[in-house]
């Protein structure tokens, strides 16, 4: 998983937008940031339906295990 701010918690009113591969996770993840009292929103489709509709993406940092 990546986190791409810095302290999204020192913002007076984050908002939050999850994405996963097929929206399955983060819609889960949206809901659960929701019943907590943050603001969040997921993409339908994930990455997949980004992708296929011709979107841009923009490669994130490598991956450290």
């Amino acid at each position: 998983s990546a986190v791409w701010a810095d302290d999204p918690l020192a913002e007076p009113d984050p908002h939050f937008v999850l994405m996963c591969d097929t929206g399955l996770r983060s819609g889960h993840l949206a809901h659960a940031v929701r019943e907590q009292g943050f603001r969040a929103d997921f993409v339908t489709g994930g990455l997949l339906a980004w992708r296929e509709a011709g979107e841009i993406l923009i490669p994130g940092p490598e991956r450290r295990h």
